[in-house]
């Protein structure tokens, strides 16, 4: 079953809906950050992605506490996406409680030093990120790879249902090719029935949108998929059994009597 990641962007320790031409534009949620992640974990929701504005903006780590929290007084596993320049960062965020890192600067421009940093994490700590159209894509990866690269961040344009099929081909193609690699893929879906496409070709996880606030993808539609989901599944799962079952008493019959003296 497919993982559904949300995502939620903080800029000056609040949570919004960036205006990326002009961050001082967004749209400010009236809830706190801490408010939003206890919903979320309420809801049932395991893991959320932090896409930290202020270092992408100033490459500071300025809501480094407010993360903190959400880590120390929530279940959630917490994945950082942000501007990460050293490796101090890196040790930085890990320390409060972040579960993984999502390099994307470091890894696209100085490949040496991302080597350098996968080799003194363990697996799970960092991730690579990189977008579909990236030309290096199949270079980077066979690179990283070699140093022990499991995490892969795959950004790509917003699904919509005139390119949802042609992305999905693609998403296949990268995930069979490097099938020791657990993708995400952060593709913006704006409807469940997109995400029940991605579960339905196999793909591990999805990042969306903030679901307290995003209309196509709210936190019940999310919760009735994974219910519906798993009803399916154990239906299918039941079937199967009983099928097996059927099956194994035809090949021997005399186990039926078996039971029957019983």
């Amino acid at each position: 079953m497919i993982e559904i990641i949300p995502s939620l962007y903080i800029y000056n320790g609040k949570c919004i809906k960036p205006n990326f031409e002009n961050l001082n534009d967004s749209i400010v949620y009236p809830e706190s950050v801490m408010d939003m992640a206890k919903k979320l974990e309420n809801a049932g929701l395991y893991r959320i992605v932090i896409n930290d504005l202020n270092s992408y903006k100033l490459g500071s780590l300025d809501n480094k506490e407010l993360i903190k929290a959400i880590c120390s007084q929530t279940k959630l596993k917490v994945v950082f996406n942000g501007s990460i320049k050293t490796r101090n960062d890196v040790r930085d965020l890990l320390k409060i409680g972040i579960e993984r890192v999502i390099c994307s600067d470091i890894a696209q421009n100085q490949p040496n030093v991302f080597s350098y940093w996968l080799v003194c994490y363990s697996e799970d700590q960092l991730a690579y990120s990189s977008k579909l159209d990236n030309q290096k894509l199949d270079q980077q990866l066979e690179l990283y790879i070699k140093d022990g690269l499991k995490r892969v961040y795959i950004d790509c344009e917003t699904l919509d249902n005139d390119n949802i099929a042609q992305y999905i081909e693609k998403f296949k193609a990268i995930a069979e090719k490097y099938s020791n690699i657990r993708f995400t893929f952060n593709c913006n879906a704006n409807n469940i029935e997109h995400i029940q496409m991605l579960n339905d070709a196999n793909l591990a996880s999805v990042i969306v949108g903030n679901p307290l606030y995003e209309e196509g993808i709210s936190v019940d539609s999310i919760t009735n998929f994974y219910l519906y989901t798993t009803i399916f599944w154990a239906l299918e799962y039941f079937n199967i059994f009983i099928f097996c079952q059927c099956n194994f008493l035809l090949i021997n019959p005399h186990i039926v009597s078996v039971y029957i003296i019983f």
